[in-house]
């Protein structure tokens, strides 16, 4: 019997691949040339999402990214919800880790928890209050992708600045 909700898939983007970025440790994922980074460990515990959006706002309003706090602070907060849902489900819970970075044109978060399983995209029906995250996450982003790491999986988003910010 599978543990996937109804309706939901494991997805992957099209053209996207499933390895590990090279330079990627077991701290952090490589992001090459993207000079400003922000690194934050939260527990699994749903009082750490508040927590992450706060962190987003605050290093992007520092980068000079205000055009793009509130689309990111909606990724980080999906991404986050899932994994504190994926790490709360392990026999043995593990902090989630948020990773922010950017080049001034572009935004890029990572969330790794140690549940090595894919994201599922779910196809939420009206009515369900759950289900909607990943599809969000799509919308808001420029890209957005997964891959195994340390045990566990990272899942990405990239948004774009755009000429106005």
């Amino acid at each position: 019997m599978s543990s996937r909700p109804t309706g939901a898939t494991a997805i992957r983007p099209t053209g996207a691949t499933s390895t590990r970025p090279p330079g990627a440790t077991a701290t952090r994922p490589a992001v090459p040339a993207w000079p400003l980074q922000s690194f934050l460990h939260l527990a699994p515990a749903p009082a750490s999402v508040p927590t992450a959006r706060r962190h987003t706002r605050q290093a992007l309003t520092t980068w000079h990214l205000r055009p793009l706090v509130d689309a990111a602070e909606l990724v980080v907060s999906e991404l986050v919800t899932n994994a504190i849902r994926a790490a709360i489900a392990l026999p043995e819970p593990q902090p989630v880790r948020l990773w922010l970075a950017t080049d001034r044109s572009r935004v890029a978060i990572g969330v790794w928890d140690g549940d090595p399983n894919p994201p599922l995209l779910a196809r939420a029906a009206g009515t369900d209050e759950r289900g909607r995250g990943l599809c969000l996450v799509e919308a808001l982003s420029a890209a957005w992708d997964w891959f195994p790491q340390d045990g566990g999986k990272v899942v990405h988003a990239r948004l774009d600045a755009g000429p106005a910010a």
